[in-house]
């Protein structure tokens, strides 16, 4: 009977495996909860969750990483350069929304992961439908330094001298 439910949600429903397998979890957790409550032992019910296998990943080969940073370069703005930062760097769209000028030092050639920057939903209210939280890294791992290349390290120097100095480095709210 479980076994037709998950093939129903699964190919007739199109459910990811994900999703099934939540389902099914909160299925058990039902059962488990009535078996409980009511005194009355329902028979075991063994439930098969349906594998998940990841996704292949495209990566970009080297000469399109190199035409796709030739392109950023060109006319370069706060937002390219976030791509660029991203790109060249590893770092995560968070990360590099909460980065600081002081968290960028040049004369080392390195950037400090220290911070993320998160958008939530205000449950608050208060006329506004999200809220930004900047705090520290979700793991201990995600806290970091992360060497720059002369490229970038040049391209963060020229950024920052025309910054207007709040201390953040400005990019666009759009990627945030």
């Amino acid at each position: 009977m479980v076994e037709e439910f998950t093939s129903v949600l699964t190919h007739e429903n199109g459910l990811s495996a994900k999703t099934v397998h939540d389902i099914l979890i909160c299925l058990h957790s039902i059962l488990k909860y009535v078996d409980k409550q009511s005194g009355v032992f329902l028979q075991t019910v063994e439930i098969a969750y349906p594998k998940e296998y990841p996704k292949q990943t495209r990566v970009m080969s080297s000469d399109e990483q190199s035409r796709f940073v030739s392109s950023l370069m060109g006319d370069i703005d706060e937002c390219k350069f976030g791509i660029l930062l991203a790109l060249l760097t590893g770092m995560r769209i968070g990360e590099i929304c909460a980065l600081k000028w002081g968290d960028v030092d040049l004369r080392c050639a390195v950037v400090k992961v220290c911070s993320t920057m998160q958008r939530l939903k205000d449950v608050d209210g208060g006329g506004k439908q999200t809220k930004i939280l900047i705090g520290s890294p979700k793991s201990g791992q995600s806290a970091r330094v992360i060497p720059l290349s002369e490229q970038l390290a040049n391209l963060c120097g020229h950024a920052r001298q025309y910054s207007d100095f709040c201390g953040w480095v400005k990019i666009l709210m759009k990627l945030c």
